[in-house]
């Protein structure tokens, strides 16, 4: 699978995701591998499938720039 699996990364990728501000993830498997997690994460992708476009509520081509679900902003 493409994207980013955070049980496969290592310990200093962890703390750098969960030390950001913000973070900007490219990429419709980006998206797939990272849209539930507790991250402040702005998604930039093309979708690229059905199932991704009934996700978003857009067409398939259409480029998209989106906050995770999950966002939260740290105080």
């Amino acid at each position: 699978m493409a994207g980013t699996i955070l049980y496969t990364v290592n310990e200093d990728f962890l703390k750098e995701l969960e030390n950001s501000d913000l973070i900007i993830a490219k990429g419709q498997a980006n998206y797939e591998t990272l849209s539930e997690e507790s991250l402040p994460i702005f998604f930039l992708l093309k979708i690229k499938c059905a199932p991704i476009a009934r996700s978003i509520g857009h067409s398939i081509g259409t480029n998209i720039v989106l906050k995770s679900k999950k966002f939260k902003l740290k105080s």
